[in-house]
């Protein structure tokens, strides 16, 4: 029996057609190709698939316009991609003497990201045990961000996100205010979290009459670094050494403050 070149098969029943924008590749040029999906067989196991490639508008392609490619489809679906959790909404609310075991987890799991940073809380910083009275006593404020739970009950390891405290800077001019421990979980980092903290902390000290607020950054906090500086403050060239357990030398950032945030 003769074959008809010039026989046109009917195209199956398919289901509506999806565009894709996939791009090619050529010799001498690059372009982008339409590859237009057309699935026959039944849902959710379509059995073949059409793939019409056409060049964008405007854009040279040595395919040809209507050549049609015919390729087989998976045996069967693709395994579902499993949902991720999304974070509970934090709550901020004032930190308490009671928030200490949260406030200490978290600032030694973010110093723990950091080569030769050692926490050690009762031989260098024990007002961590009782950091909102601490805190309280030199005029200033502290919050705390957790989620999940009962937003009032004590900050754990599992339950806070963020800190952040201000005060008034020792050594400074009068009205100059120093921001302290703003630390945010990494699992809550760029989520706007930090700058809500922040945005807390300048509220208090322009209420409490500060027009300039000040910090110290050890220098191997690169990630808050650039966080800060792209808030407004400018690093200075003064640096101060602890003489620490871990050897920390820390910036100076400053910020004045205007009146908004």
């Amino acid at each position: 029996m003769r074959r008809r070149r010039d026989l046109k098969m009917p195209r199956p029943a398919m289901s509506p057609s999806v565009d894709v924008v996939c791009p090619i590749y050529h010799t001498n040029h690059d372009a982008r190709m339409t590859v237009r999906l057309w699935f026959s067989g039944t849902a959710p196991h379509p059995q073949k698939s059409w793939m019409d490639p056409r060049p964008q508008m405007g854009e040279a392609s040595d395919i040809p316009r209507h050549r049609r490619i015919r390729a087989p489809m998976p045996d069967a679906a693709p395994a579902q991609t499993p949902l991720v959790t999304p974070l509970p909404v934090p709550v901020i609310r004032p930190l308490v003497d009671a928030d200490a075991d949260g406030l200490i987890a978290l600032i030694d799991l973010c110093w723990s990201a950091y080569p030769g940073c050692i926490l050690n809380v009762d031989a260098e910083l024990p007002e961590l045990r009782h950091y909102a009275s601490h805190v309280g006593a030199r005029g200033g404020a502290a919050w705390v961000a957790v989620a999940g739970g009962d937003p009032a009950a004590p900050a754990t390891a599992d339950t806070i996100l963020a800190s952040c405290a201000v005060m008034a800077a020792e050594g400074e001019p009068v009205g100059h205010f120093e921001l302290f421990k703003l630390y945010v979980s990494p699992r809550a980092r760029r989520s706007g979290l930090a700058r809500r903290m922040l945005v807390r902390a300048i509220e208090h000290a322009r209420d409490a009459g500060s027009r300039h607020l000040m910090l110290w950054t050890d220098t191997r906090f690169t990630e808050g670094h650039a966080f800060y500086e792209a808030q407004g403050f400018t690093r200075g060239p003064l640096t101060r050494a602890l003489h620490d357990l871990s050897r920390s030398v820390e910036y100076r950032y400053d910020l004045p403050l205007g009146s908004g945030a």
